[in-house]
C-alpha cells in the first residue's frame, strides 16, 4: 500500500510537526513531493503530492486564496508550511478549506529545511516504488485474478476507502483508470457449502471469461448464499446493456450449475471505484425487491435494476430504519398479526388489490375468491387499521405500509426488527 500522510508524520524528520487543520485527510496516500510557491501551483500537479511552501511569493489576499484553492482542486495529499519571513501565520480560510477538502495542513518542524524534509520523504517513496516493482513482476493469471477479487472485496467492505487510496490500489493492480463499475447480486435458494466454494469460484471465473465480460466475483459473499459480482461494460454503461449482460451471465451460470436455483438478481447503478459500496447496497436492495416479484407461474427469475424500484428507492434512502418500523406499526402491523392469528390472508389480499388498482372483479379473480369474500376481507383491513380504502391518503398509507413490511422482511439478515 502507498505511504500515507499519517505514516509520513511518524518519520523522524517530522518530529515536532503540527497538524493544524484537515486531519480527516491523514489517510491520504502520497505519490510524490513538490515545492510549490506560485499562486496557480495546482495546475502543475496531478494529485496526491505533498506540497512544501514558505508562502514567499504570495503577496495579496487574492493570491493566498488562489493558491490554496488551486491545491485543493489538484487534490494534493498534504500541505507542509514553513513559517518565517514569507508566511508568519496561516490564514484562517486556509484552515477552513483544508478541513472541508480533507487536506492536512502541517506546520514544519522548527529547524528543518525543504531539502531535509523532501529528501527523507522521497527516499521512502522510492523504496516503496522498488517494492511495488517486485510485486509487479510477471505472475500467473490466477494470482492476478485472486488479487483483484480481494481488492473488490476490501472496497465493498470499506477496508479500502477514500478516492486517492482506491485509485492508487486499482492502478497497481492494472485496472484501467476512469470508467464506472456496478455490483450485481445473484441470490441462491441454498447457501454454498464450504467444501464447494473454491471449486465454484474457479468455475464462475471461467463462466465470466466465456461470456466475454469484464467482471470479478467477491468471494466473501458466498457464505451468505449470494454470488456477488463487480462488473464493467465499458464507459457507455447504461441500464439496458447492464441487464442484457446479466441475462447472458445468468443463462451461462444456469447451464454450469443446473442444481442451484437463483431466486432473484439485483443490479446496482454504476459508480466510480471509490463509490462502489453504493452500488453494492443498491444491488442488495434490488435483489431483495426482485425476490418479492418472482413470477411464480412461470418460475422466471426476476432481474431487478435499482433504477426501476420506484417508491422503494425513497424507502431505502431513509437512514433511520426506526422511522420505517414506526410507520409499519402504525399502518399494517395489525394485519400481519391478524394473518398470523386467524389466517385471513389480509396482506395478500391488499397486495393484489393494489396490483389491480382497486378493481374488485380483477382482484377477486386473481385471488380465486368470490367478490363477497373480497369485500369482507377489505372491510377487515379497514376495521383493523382504522384506514379507509376510499380515501386517497389512507390508501397511500396502506400502500407504503405494505411496501415497508415487504422491505423490512427482506432486510432481516442485516437488521433486527421486532414483530416484523
Amino acid at each position: 500500500m502507498p505511504l500515507t500522510v499519517a505514516q509520513a508524520l511518524e518519520i523522524d524528520v517530522f518530529t515536532g510537526a503540527q497538524v493544524i487543520a484537515g486531519s480527516k485527510g491523514l489517510s491520504n496516500p502520497i505519490r510524490w513531493v513538490h515545492v510549490c510557491e506560485l499562486p496557480d501551483s495546482g495546475q502543475y500537479l496531478i494529485g496526491n503530492e505533498v506540497v512544501l511552501t514558505t508562502g514567499g511569493s504570495l503577496r495579496t489576499r487574492a493570491q493566498y486564496i488562489e493558491y490554496i484553492q488551486s491545491l485543493a482542486l489538484a487534490k494534493i495529499a498534504a500541505l507542509v508550511i514553513f513559517l518565517g519571513r514569507g508566511l508568519s501565520k496561516v490564514p484562517s480560510y486556509w484552515r477552513e478549506l483544508a478541513d472541508e477538502w480533507a487536506i492536512p495542513l502541517i506546520l514544519a518542524p522548527p529547524g528543518k529545511s525543504f531539502v531535509t524534509v523532501s529528501e527523507e520523504l522521497i527516499k521512502i517513496i522510492q523504496a516503496e516504488a522498488a517494492e511495488e516493482a517486485k510485486r509487479r513482476l510477471p505472475r500467473s493469471e490466477m494470482v492476478v485474478t485472486n488479487r483483484l477479487m480481494a481488492f473488490f472485496q476490501d472496497v465493498l467492505s470499506g477496508e479500502i476507502a477514500g478516492r486517492g487510496i482506491v485509485e492508487l490500489a486499482a492502478d497497481r493492480l492494472g485496472l484501467p483508470p476512469g470508467g464506472d463499475y456496478s455490483v450485481v447480486i445473484f441470490r441462491y435458494q441454498k447457501d454454498w457449502s464450504h467444501t464447494d466454494i473454491f471449486k465454484a469460484i474457479a468455475e464462475i471465473i471461467q463462466v465470466i471469461n466465456e461470456a466475454g465480460l469484464t467482471a470479478w466475483c467477491v468471494p466473501g459473499e458466498f457464505w451468505r448464499g449470494r454470488l456477488t459480482l463487480v462488473i464493467s461494460i465499458g464507459e457507455e454503461d447504461d441500464k439496458y446493456r447492464q441487464i442484457q449482460a446479466v441475462k447472458n451471465l445468468y443463462t451461462r451460470l444456469k447451464e454450469r450449475f443446473p442444481r442451484r436455483k437463483v431466486t432473484s438478481i439485483g443490479i446496482g447503478r454504476p459508480y466510480s471505484l471509490d463509490e462502489l459500496p453504493k452500488s453494492f447496497r443498491e444491488a442488495r436492495q434490488a435483489s431483495e425487491a426482485g425476490g418479492r416479484r418472482e413470477n411464480k407461474s412461470t418460475g422466471e427469475v426476476s432481474i431487478q435494476h435499482f433504477g426501476d424500484l420506484g417508491l422503494y428507492r425513497l424507502l431505502y434512502a431513509v437512514e433511520d430504519k426506526r422511522e420505517l418500523v414506526s410507520f409499519y406499526r402504525e399502518s399494517v402491523a395489525k394485519l400481519v398479526e391478524g394473518d398470523r392469528s386467524y389466517n385471513h390472508d389480509l396482506l395478500k389480499t391488499l397486495e393484489v388489490y393494489f396490483q389491480h388498482e382497486g378493481n374488485l372483479t380483477e382482484t377477486a379473480a386473481a385471488l380465486y375468491i368470490h367478490r363477497h369474500t373480497l369485500r369482507y376481507r377489505l372491510q377487515k383491513v379497514e376495521e383493523l387499521t382504522g384506514l379507509k380504502l376510499n380515501r386517497f391518503e389512507d390508501r397511500l398509507t396502506l400502500l407504503l405500509g405494505l411496501m415497508i413490511w415487504q422491505m423490512l422482511r427482506g432486510e432481516r439478515e442485516v437488521f433486527s426488527y421486532p414483530n416484523v
